[in-house]
């Protein structure tokens, strides 16, 4: 963990946590424990469920808010604030806890799905068209995925660069445009 001051303490010495145990934590123990130091007693956790609010939890409290708990779930990430320098934060087994916890994280998938099939009796092949508000019409790394040559026919979706592509996200598209399916080494018959 860091702390950084920007002269700003609002500002100063946040660090994004996990929980890599293979079960929850109790973040109040934690906290009350004596090898934590200059560690605030706080936490926040993203919840894209809910909008991309944050869930808190305040160890010198006992205060939960929007849906925050002590209770930490396995693999969570959490935000913890630092207040001076040379923090320490350990995670030990006897932080472990057998309380259960919600692992807060987004159950909605934010783009707008179509697959499209090709097949005959020996062979499927599909392809993907996603409507995804931060994507474009070009090819886009980490949305779009190249589309690879199968042993008989292919089929894909371009993007405006012509490239072909076997799952393909655009942005929000309007009337006006044209999205060009490819079918490549199709036989008569």
């Amino acid at each position: 963990m860091t702390y950084n001051s920007t002269e700003v303490p609002e500002d100063d010495g946040w660090n994004l946590v996990a929980n890599a145990y293979p079960g929850v934590v109790d973040w109040q123990v934690i906290y009350d424990d004596p090898s934590t130091q200059y560690v605030g007693p706080q936490i926040a956790v993203r919840d894209e469920s809910a909008n991309g609010s944050f869930a808190y939890y305040d160890a010198s409290t006992g205060e939960e808010l929007n849906g925050g708990s002590r209770n930490i779930a396995m693999g969570q990430s959490f935000w913890v604030q630092t207040i001076s320098s040379s923090p320490i934060l350990v995670l030990n087994e006897s932080f472990k806890t057998t309380n259960s916890a919600t692992f807060l994280k987004s159950d909605k998938n934010t783009s707008k799905t179509m697959k499209i099939a090709l097949s005959n009796a020996s062979q499927r092949d599909e392809t993907s068209l996603n409507i995804t508000p931060e994507a474009t019409s070009g090819y886009d790394p980490g949305l779009d995925f190249k589309k690879f040559n199968n042993d008989g026919f292919d089929l894909s979706t371009l993007t405006k660069e012509t490239k072909d592509v076997a799952i393909n996200h655009i942005g929000i598209p309007d009337c006006s445009e044209s999205i060009f399916l490819n079918v490549k080494d199709v036989t008569d018959g």
